[in-house]
């Protein structure tokens, strides 16, 4: 999983830009390098809360592999929705996306 360092230079706007798209049916966040035009989606997911999945389709998350910034016991995440791409913390237990990466 990406570091906390690794989400925040992917939505560095320095480096990137961002855009709120449907890709195959699924709605999510493209960001796109300003270096080289290489780009990931992310898609919108929701998280697993309890018993059910919110937010799907509208909102996504992906747990970085750091502990949280503001609270210890939480993990630190990016965060989107068709407005908004950033970086919190949320509780471990509730079920939030991972996206592997490759060690280089």
């Amino acid at each position: 999983m990406p570091s906390l360092d690794q989400i925040k230079e992917l939505i560095n706007s320095k480096y990137t830009t961002t855009e709120w798209t449907t890709q195959n049916g699924v709605n999510g966040r493209r960001i796109i390098s300003k270096n080289n035009g290489n780009n990931i989606f992310l898609p919108a997911t929701g998280f697993y809360f309890n018993t059910h999945i919110d937010n799907q389709g509208s909102h996504g998350y992906m747990y970085s592999r750091s502990a949280g910034t503001f609270n210890t016991p939480f993990g630190s995440l990016l965060a989107f929705h068709s407005n908004f791409i950033n970086w919190s913390d949320i509780e471990r237990c509730q079920g939030v996306t991972i996206r592997p990466v490759l060690k280089q």
